[in-house]
């Protein structure tokens, strides 16, 4: 599921994001610069190691280092979303990362769009049980889609509507002409398609000099889903209960300005990174995406703990494959990275 828009006026920009999923803990963690990372590669997989350029906040439903949604210190912002016919490919001559630590890996070495772009030239998602797609937002308010369709990255920069849903964006381009003559096949229906099309007739009303990020929140509202709208998911087995928006979240590169709400918590919070040490030698900080805290919760931001990670990615089970040993082995990896501030080989 998950929605992405773009808005605002041409000097600052917003990326808005409703993370939609079966489940809805989750963990919001710092990334520091200065550590030294690798790709935790498979027997197949080229080595990448990397120095972290830019610290970060990252929104995480499954485990640290490995985010759904973030933004660093010099105004990237990233946001994915399933993709209805997306496809990695199985090329291995560049070096992968998985679907999720991509998203990380920006964030650690990306301050542009364009350094994005040029990175595909050097490091791909690998293929997984996840077919992605993602939304990218700079401080300059230049912002980025990026699919991969049989396995090769298509990019548009500075589209004219930039939004995504779950569906291929050309496809959802041709349903939204479709629609002013009537013949879409999605509009009348809660699909993703029903939602790029609302979100684009929406947008023009919210790209003035007053536009903010609770206007954000606005549009997200409008695209919400709740239990029972849309059960063609994997992970929903067919049951009509689950598929929910988990968190709506609000990018603001130019102030580093995050705002959210959650399903647990639709208390309307806010994360400033300039409040927040990325120094190396500073503590690594996570916090439940669901704190209760009022409208700044920077300061729940509480130095590390791996066990509330591995109770996180416990949760996760349910919907991801893995078992006892996978969720040990991860957060002793994340453990050790974030003692040393070197990713162990």
């Amino acid at each position: 599921m998950c929605t992405s828009i773009v808005y605002g006026r041409k000097s600052q920009k917003y990326l808005a994001y409703n993370y939609d999923y079966a489940l809805v803990h989750g963990i919001i963690g710092t990334n520091l610069r200065g550590t030294i990372k690798e790709n935790g590669r498979s027997g197949i997989d080229k080595v990448i190691r990397w120095e972290v350029k830019y610290g970060s906040v990252s929104f995480c439903s499954y485990s640290a280092e490995l985010p759904t949604s973030g933004m660093n210190e010099a105004g990237l912002a990233i946001t994915l979303m399933w993709h209805n016919g997306g496809d990695f490919g199985d090329d291995t001559e560049l070096p992968q990362l998985s679907p999720l630590q991509w998203i990380q890996y920006q964030l650690d070495s990306c301050a542009t769009v364009d350094e994005v772009i040029d990175s595909l030239s050097k490091v791909r998602p690998r293929k997984e049980h996840l077919p992605l797609h993602y939304t990218l937002l700079d401080v300059a308010g230049n912002h980025l889609l990026i699919e991969f369709v049989d396995g090769m990255p298509k990019i548009y920069r500075n589209a004219a509507l930039p939004i995504m849903t779950n569906t291929t964006y050309p496809l959802c381009l041709e349903e939204l002409a479709a629609s002013k003559t009537g013949s879409s096949s999605g509009i009348n229906d809660n699909t993703s398609i029903a939602r790029f099309i609302h979100l684009a007739d929406q947008r023009s009303a919210y790209l003035s000099n007053s536009a903010c990020e609770t206007d954000g929140i606005e549009l997200l509202d409008s695209v919400n889903q709740t239990p029972g709208q849309e059960i063609d998911f994997p992970w929903n087995q067919k049951r009509d209960d689950n598929t929910v928006t988990a968190w709506s979240i609000v990018f603001n590169p130019l102030e580093k300005h995050i705002t959210f709400k959650t399903a647990s918590n639709p208390s309307i919070r806010a994360i400033d990174l300039s409040d927040i040490d990325f120094d190396q030698s500073a503590d690594y900080r996570m916090m439940d995406v669901h704190c209760s805290i009022g409208s700044s919760v920077t300061e729940q931001l509480k130095p590390f703990d791996k066990e509330k990670l591995r109770d996180n990615i416990t949760l996760s089970l349910p919907f991801i494959p893995g078992n006892e040993e996978d969720v040990d082995n991860l957060v002793a990896t994340v453990d050790a990275l974030y003692r040393t501030r070197v990713m162990p080989s």
